[in-house]
């Protein structure tokens, strides 16, 4: 008599509601998963509320507020604990991300980096942390070749594989009605979709009047070129995205081609408004 075996699996990063790109990533991670394996899905989420109201998945943990001892036995029971993907890897957050990635090694379970990005990691005591975290771990994949270079230049020398945002397997989402019109979204016009993010600790060095001054004639110059309306999509509401997006917009000299989303979608549901798409960091 056969029988089958449910694996339990760990899933750490970036979410919780605070980045849609972020929820993209977790979103088609999850997919992926159920589509390869009978699983168990544990989310370590900054929002087990959010996480569990956009994904379908067992179990969410709130790691940041849990001490070592109350953590280390969800994380016991895993099979697998993976870590990423997104921009995880860098000065002021890694520490944070390498807590649960550790206890895993240590307590020997299986764990993985799955298309992380990197970068910057300036401080040589974060430095010494990523490398010593990532020396344990089983498998790593990191998702473009910078971030590879970077991890491989601070002393990490287990294979490193290149691949790729696993959001790009996101599938299209219905769209809820009249969102197009709520939107004013123009029948026929060329819509080219920007966003606009927050100057924040992965770009430390960004001066955002030089940043918003070049994403402005950035927008100008799509507008003339290709006849098209500009939407900037916030991807963090909760940060300074929309704030951002709209100084933006005052330093354009077409501003009456360009709005700001102002509905709340999940991440399928972006795809399926009617544009090209342009993200510009």
């Amino acid at each position: 008599m056969g029988f089958f075996v449910t694996y339990s699996i760990g899933i750490s990063g970036s979410y919780g509601g605070l980045n849609l790109g972020d929820e993209a990533i977790l979103q088609s991670i999850i997919s992926q998963l159920r589509e390869s394996l009978p699983v168990n899905i544990t989310v370590f989420s900054r929002n087990a509320e959010d996480t569990l109201r956009r994904h379908q998945v067992e179990h969410v943990v709130s790691p940041r507020e849990l001490t070592f001892m109350e953590i280390t036995p969800e994380i016991k029971k895993l099979d697998l604990f993976i870590l990423g993907g997104g921009g995880l890897l860098f000065d002021t957050e890694a520490e944070i991300f390498l807590r649960e990635l550790e206890i895993a090694s240590d307590l020997d379970v299986p764990t993985m980096i799955y298309s992380v990005g990197a970068g910057p990691i300036k401080n040589e005591s974060t430095q010494k942390k990523i490398k010593t975290a990532l020396s344990k771990v089983d498998l790593i994949t990191v998702r473009d070749r910078e971030a590879k270079k970077l991890l491989e230049l601070i002393g990490v020398k287990c294979p490193i594989i290149e691949t790729a945002d696993p959001a790009m397997l996101l599938e299209p989402e219905p769209l809820p009605p009249e969102a197009l019109k709520n939107e004013q979204i123009q029948p026929g016009r060329r819509l080219i979709g920007i966003s606009v993010r927050e100057p924040g600790p992965a770009a430390p060095d960004i001066d955002p009047v030089f940043y918003h001054a070049v994403l402005a004639n950035a927008a100008d110059f799509i507008i003339t070129r290709l006849d098209a309306d500009v939407l900037f999509i916030p991807m963090e509401r909760q940060s300074l995205d929309v704030q951002n997006a709209h100084a933006v917009i005052s330093m354009m000299l077409k501003p009456q081609n360009a709005s700001v989303l102002k509905g709340e979608y999940t991440s399928g549901q972006l795809l399926s408004f009617p544009m090209e798409k342009a993200f510009l960091p």
